[in-house]
């Protein structure tokens, strides 16, 4: 388990030095915050399915999550292909 850096800060120090990330062997580097970018929109699907009966509020906020997933299997292509020339 680790604590994302962005809310590491607000935990106890002895908290910290448990599960921040830069003290978990194996865990690289990443800030862990990816579902907070998430929130904007998900924030804005509730808003334009809250007079929605309970089937299609589901479906609204499946759709958003599955749109954002997707743009993330996207851009992960971009990504690996530009890490394999910086390591190359």
């Amino acid at each position: 388990w680790a604590i994302p850096k962005l809310h590491i800060h607000g935990h106890k120090e002895d908290c910290q030095y448990y599960f921040h990330f830069a003290y978990i062997p194996g865990s690289g580097r990443t800030c862990g915050e990816g579902i907070e970018r998430k929130w904007p929109e998900i924030n804005a699907a509730g808003m334009i399915s809250k007079d929605a009966n309970i089937g299609h509020r589901e479906e609204i906020l499946s759709d958003t999550q599955r749109d954002g997933d997707h743009k993330k299997a996207i851009g992960m292509g971009g990504c690996a292909a530009l890490l394999y020339c910086i390591a190359d």
